[in-house]
Protein backbone atom coordinates (compact mmCIF):
# COMPACT_ATOMS: atom_id res chain seq x y z
CA UNK A 1 0.00 0.00 0.00
CA UNK A 2 1.49 3.34 -1.22
CA UNK A 3 1.53 5.80 1.80
CA UNK A 4 0.70 9.27 1.03
CA UNK A 5 1.66 12.65 2.91
CA UNK A 6 -0.16 14.54 5.36
CA UNK A 7 -1.48 17.75 3.85
CA UNK A 8 0.23 20.63 5.02
CA UNK A 9 2.92 18.37 7.19
CA UNK A 10 5.07 16.87 4.73
CA UNK A 11 6.87 13.77 4.39
CA UNK A 12 9.46 15.10 7.43
CA UNK A 13 5.60 15.57 9.66
CA UNK A 14 3.73 12.73 8.11
CA UNK A 15 6.58 10.40 8.94
CA UNK A 16 6.64 11.28 12.63
CA UNK A 17 2.70 11.72 13.27
CA UNK A 18 2.58 8.37 11.87
CA UNK A 19 5.50 6.67 13.54
CA UNK A 20 3.46 8.33 17.22
CA UNK A 21 -0.23 6.96 16.24
CA UNK A 22 1.19 3.80 15.65
CA UNK A 23 3.47 3.77 18.99
CA UNK A 24 0.34 5.18 20.98
CA UNK A 25 -1.70 2.45 19.51
CA UNK A 26 0.27 -0.38 20.61
CA UNK A 27 0.42 -1.50 17.15
CA UNK A 28 4.52 -1.44 16.96
CA UNK A 29 7.66 -0.20 18.21
CA UNK A 30 8.37 3.98 18.04
CA UNK A 31 10.05 5.41 15.16
CA UNK A 32 13.59 6.04 16.05
CA UNK A 33 15.13 9.24 16.26
CA UNK A 34 17.74 9.78 13.35
CA UNK A 35 20.43 10.18 15.42
CA UNK A 36 19.40 6.67 16.89
CA UNK A 37 19.99 4.23 13.54
CA UNK A 38 23.24 3.42 11.91
CA UNK A 39 23.27 4.70 8.59
CA UNK A 40 24.40 2.67 5.74
CA UNK A 41 27.52 3.79 4.21
CA UNK A 42 27.13 5.08 -0.16
CA UNK A 43 28.93 4.27 -2.66
CA UNK A 44 31.33 6.93 -3.30
CA UNK A 45 30.26 7.58 -6.89
CA UNK A 46 27.66 7.05 -9.39
CA UNK A 47 27.75 3.02 -10.11
CA UNK A 48 25.34 1.84 -7.85
CA UNK A 49 21.45 1.73 -9.18
CA UNK A 50 20.05 4.63 -7.52
CA UNK A 51 21.52 8.44 -7.02
CA UNK A 52 21.70 9.90 -3.75
CA UNK A 53 20.21 13.05 -4.19
CA UNK A 54 22.85 14.62 -1.89
CA UNK A 55 26.05 15.44 -2.76
CA UNK A 56 29.78 14.15 -0.93
CA UNK A 57 29.48 17.78 0.11
CA UNK A 58 26.56 17.54 2.04
CA UNK A 59 24.11 19.78 -0.77
CA UNK A 60 21.51 19.14 -2.72
CA UNK A 61 22.64 17.67 -5.81
CA UNK A 62 22.01 19.86 -9.10
CA UNK A 63 19.20 17.50 -10.46
CA UNK A 64 17.00 17.81 -7.37
CA UNK A 65 17.09 21.58 -8.04
CA UNK A 66 16.13 21.49 -11.08
CA UNK A 67 13.23 19.25 -10.13
CA UNK A 68 12.45 21.11 -7.54
CA UNK A 69 12.69 24.39 -9.71
CA UNK A 70 10.50 22.75 -11.88
CA UNK A 71 7.86 21.51 -9.91
CA UNK A 72 8.36 18.26 -10.45
CA UNK A 73 6.90 16.85 -7.35
CA UNK A 74 3.84 14.91 -6.82
CA UNK A 75 1.35 17.54 -8.51
CA UNK A 76 3.35 17.11 -11.77
CA UNK A 77 4.64 13.31 -12.01
CA UNK A 78 1.40 12.05 -9.82
CA UNK A 79 -1.17 13.64 -11.23
CA UNK A 80 -0.50 13.37 -14.77
CA UNK A 81 0.57 9.95 -14.96
CA UNK A 82 -2.34 8.68 -12.63
CA UNK A 83 -4.84 10.46 -14.72
CA UNK A 84 -3.54 9.24 -18.12
CA UNK A 85 -3.43 5.79 -16.62
CA UNK A 86 -7.03 5.58 -15.21
CA UNK A 87 -8.54 6.64 -18.25
CA UNK A 88 -6.58 4.28 -20.24
CA UNK A 89 -7.20 0.96 -18.45
CA UNK A 90 -10.86 2.07 -16.31
CA UNK A 91 -13.09 -0.21 -18.58
CA UNK A 92 -10.90 -3.52 -17.57
CA UNK A 93 -12.33 -4.64 -14.29
CA UNK A 94 -10.40 -5.91 -11.76
CA UNK A 95 -7.39 -5.52 -13.30
CA UNK A 96 -7.83 -2.16 -14.71
CA UNK A 97 -7.23 -0.38 -11.02
CA UNK A 98 -3.88 -2.19 -10.14
CA UNK A 99 -2.47 -2.18 -13.45
CA UNK A 100 -3.55 1.39 -14.55
CA UNK A 101 -2.31 2.63 -11.01
CA UNK A 102 1.33 1.11 -12.26
CA UNK A 103 1.08 2.42 -15.27
CA UNK A 104 0.03 6.06 -14.13
CA UNK A 105 3.17 5.31 -11.51
CA UNK A 106 5.51 4.44 -14.41
CA UNK A 107 4.23 7.72 -16.41
CA UNK A 108 4.80 9.82 -13.43
CA UNK A 109 8.38 8.46 -12.71
CA UNK A 110 9.35 9.04 -16.33
CA UNK A 111 7.45 13.24 -16.27
CA UNK A 112 9.58 13.39 -13.05
CA UNK A 113 13.22 12.19 -14.04
CA UNK A 114 12.83 14.43 -17.19
CA UNK A 115 11.57 17.28 -14.96
CA UNK A 116 15.14 17.05 -13.49
CA UNK A 117 17.31 17.11 -16.66
CA UNK A 118 16.92 13.72 -18.00
CA UNK A 119 18.59 10.33 -16.92
CA UNK A 120 22.12 11.25 -18.23
CA UNK A 121 22.08 14.78 -16.18
CA UNK A 122 20.77 12.78 -13.12
CA UNK A 123 24.14 10.13 -13.02
CA UNK A 124 26.14 13.16 -14.26
CA UNK A 125 25.18 15.12 -11.02
CA UNK A 126 25.72 12.44 -8.64
CA UNK A 127 28.70 11.59 -6.49
CA UNK A 128 27.10 9.19 -4.11
CA UNK A 129 24.77 6.25 -4.67
CA UNK A 130 23.16 3.10 -3.46
CA UNK A 131 22.30 -0.64 -4.45
CA UNK A 132 19.01 -0.93 -2.72
CA UNK A 133 16.21 1.75 -1.59
CA UNK A 134 16.45 0.31 1.85
CA UNK A 135 20.10 1.32 2.60
CA UNK A 136 19.23 5.17 0.82
CA UNK A 137 16.39 5.28 2.89
CA UNK A 138 18.36 5.17 6.13
CA UNK A 139 21.16 6.96 5.09
CA UNK A 140 18.94 9.70 4.46
CA UNK A 141 16.81 9.56 7.50
CA UNK A 142 19.69 9.33 9.54
CA UNK A 143 22.05 12.13 7.92
CA UNK A 144 19.75 15.02 6.90
CA UNK A 145 16.46 14.36 8.18
CA UNK A 146 15.86 17.68 11.20
CA UNK A 147 19.26 18.81 9.75
CA UNK A 148 18.78 19.86 6.50
CA UNK A 149 16.38 22.88 5.88
CA UNK A 150 14.40 21.50 2.66
CA UNK A 151 14.88 17.54 3.59
CA UNK A 152 11.33 16.97 3.00
CA UNK A 153 11.39 18.78 -0.49
CA UNK A 154 14.33 16.98 -1.60
CA UNK A 155 12.79 13.40 -0.22
CA UNK A 156 9.47 13.99 -1.63
CA UNK A 157 11.55 14.86 -5.42
CA UNK A 158 13.23 11.52 -4.80
CA UNK A 159 10.56 9.45 -4.52
CA UNK A 160 9.00 10.91 -7.36
CA UNK A 161 12.00 9.32 -9.18
CA UNK A 162 12.28 6.56 -7.01
CA UNK A 163 8.55 5.07 -6.71
CA UNK A 164 9.80 2.08 -4.31
CA UNK A 165 11.12 4.68 -1.96
CA UNK A 166 8.04 6.05 -0.96
CA UNK A 167 6.92 2.40 -0.47
CA UNK A 168 9.60 1.46 1.94
CA UNK A 169 10.80 4.83 3.05
CA UNK A 170 9.17 4.01 7.17
CA UNK A 171 9.57 0.59 6.89
CA UNK A 172 13.48 0.21 6.17
CA UNK A 173 13.92 2.82 8.83
CA UNK A 174 12.01 1.00 11.81
CA UNK A 175 13.99 -1.53 10.68
CA UNK A 176 17.55 -0.14 10.53
CA UNK A 177 20.02 -1.46 12.99
CA UNK A 178 20.21 1.19 16.35
CA UNK A 179 23.44 2.28 17.89
CA UNK A 180 24.51 1.23 21.46
CA UNK A 181 23.27 3.38 23.57
CA UNK A 182 25.91 5.89 25.13
CA UNK A 183 27.45 4.81 28.38
CA UNK A 184 26.04 6.88 31.20
CA UNK A 185 27.97 9.96 31.86
CA UNK A 186 30.13 9.61 35.32
CA UNK A 187 28.45 11.89 38.02
CA UNK A 188 30.66 13.43 40.66
CA UNK A 189 29.45 13.81 44.07
CA UNK A 190 28.49 17.60 45.07
CA UNK A 191 31.28 18.52 47.26
CA UNK A 192 30.13 18.42 51.53
CA UNK A 193 30.46 21.93 53.47
CA UNK A 194 31.82 21.34 56.55
CA UNK A 195 29.98 23.02 59.37
CA UNK A 196 30.79 26.15 60.94
CA UNK A 197 32.86 25.85 64.34
CA UNK A 198 30.50 26.95 66.81
CA UNK A 199 31.65 29.98 69.03
CA UNK A 200 34.03 29.13 72.22
CA UNK A 201 33.34 30.92 74.96
CA UNK A 202 37.03 32.05 76.22
CA UNK A 203 38.05 35.23 75.53
CA UNK A 204 40.60 36.22 73.17
CA UNK A 205 44.30 35.55 74.68
CA UNK A 206 46.29 38.34 74.36
CA UNK A 207 49.30 39.27 71.58
CA UNK A 208 52.21 37.55 73.11
CA UNK A 209 55.04 40.10 73.31
CA UNK A 210 57.78 39.98 71.18
CA UNK A 211 60.64 38.12 72.72
CA UNK A 212 64.05 39.88 72.30
CA UNK A 213 66.80 37.23 71.60
CA UNK A 214 68.73 36.54 74.56
CA UNK A 215 72.46 38.61 74.99
CA UNK A 216 75.37 36.93 75.29
CA UNK A 217 76.86 36.17 78.58
CA UNK A 218 79.39 38.76 80.19
CA UNK A 219 82.43 37.70 80.67
CA UNK A 220 83.71 36.63 84.29
CA UNK A 221 85.60 39.08 86.01
CA UNK A 222 88.63 38.43 86.94
CA UNK A 223 89.66 39.87 90.60
CA UNK A 224 92.86 42.18 90.60
CA UNK A 225 96.23 41.24 91.26
CA UNK A 226 97.84 42.59 94.13
CA UNK A 227 100.53 44.68 93.03
CA UNK A 228 104.12 43.42 93.34
CA UNK A 229 106.00 44.30 96.60
CA UNK A 230 109.94 44.43 97.08
CA UNK A 231 111.67 41.67 98.93
CA UNK A 232 112.12 42.27 102.38
CA UNK A 233 115.78 43.10 103.01
CA UNK A 234 117.90 40.67 104.96
CA UNK A 235 118.83 41.59 108.48
CA UNK A 236 123.27 42.00 108.98
CA UNK A 237 124.77 39.36 111.19
CA UNK A 238 124.77 40.15 114.85
CA UNK A 239 128.43 39.41 115.68
CA UNK A 240 128.92 36.59 118.55
CA UNK A 241 130.46 38.19 121.64
CA UNK A 242 131.93 35.16 122.62
CA UNK A 243 134.07 35.50 120.17
CA UNK A 244 137.42 37.44 119.99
Amino acid sequence: MEMKAIPGKGWLGSCAILATVAFLAGCGPQMPKPDEVVAPQPIPDNSGKIMCPYTQDGVAAKWVDKALNAKAGSAIGKTAGAFIGAKAFEQIPFVGGLFGSMVGEAIGRKIAISAAGGWDFIKANSDLSFNNVDDMAVFLYATYCGKHEHYPKVLDATMEIYPDLRKRYMNAIMRAPRKPPAPPAEVQPAPVDKPAEPPTDKPAEPPKPEEKPAEPPAAEAQPPKPPETAPAPVPAPVPDPAQP
